[in-house]
């Protein structure tokens, strides 16, 4: 019954990750989970991929992960991470998308990570909380649920 309640919360989270433009590889789609926790107050936790957070809120440019002058040998999660997007976004070479992956770095080093909306992140996952269908399903769902309870209670009571 309060299934319904995160899998709404689900389907518009992803709707708007969507409509944001974010979908590129399903990651995050796959990711996204909720647990539910029955008592008082019933608890409906979110789960998805670590880097949603920064699509929500970006990251200021002091925050960013990159030192140049960079590319001295060793590796970064980050910089390999720039070049899988730049290979998938853009459609670059595997031996071209190193040195887009480095110029991301340097822009993100410079302005932060400002994702589309004056230089904060995309606010996907604000937005969608804010969608009028969440509200009806909770109403609708707890109200079964609390039902269901009370039910419960009676049965009880009178036995």
């Amino acid at each position: 019954m309060l299934n319904a309640i995160g899998e709404t919360i689900n389907r518009a989270i992803i709707a708007k990750w969507i409509e944001k433009g974010h979908h590129l590889s399903g990651v995050f789609e796959s990711k996204l989970r909720y647990e539910i926790t029955e008592g008082n107050p019933i608890l409906i936790e979110g789960f998805g991929a670590k880097y949603s957070k920064f699509m929500e809120r970006g990251v200021k440019a002091a925050n960013v992960p990159f030192t140049p002058p960079s590319g001295r040998g060793g590796k970064s999660a980050y910089i390999e991470g720039l070049a899988r997007y730049a290979m998938a976004r853009m459609g670059v070479s595997k031996k071209e998308s190193l040195g887009v992956a480095f110029a991301i770095a340097h822009k993100h080093k410079r302005l932060g990570i400002r994702i589309r909306e004056r230089g904060q992140g995309s606010k996907f996952l604000s937005e969608a909380l804010k969608d009028p269908s969440i509200d009806r399903v909770i109403d609708k769902e707890l109200g079964l649920y609390l039902g269901k309870k009370v039910d419960g209670v009676f049965n009880k009571y009178f036995k």
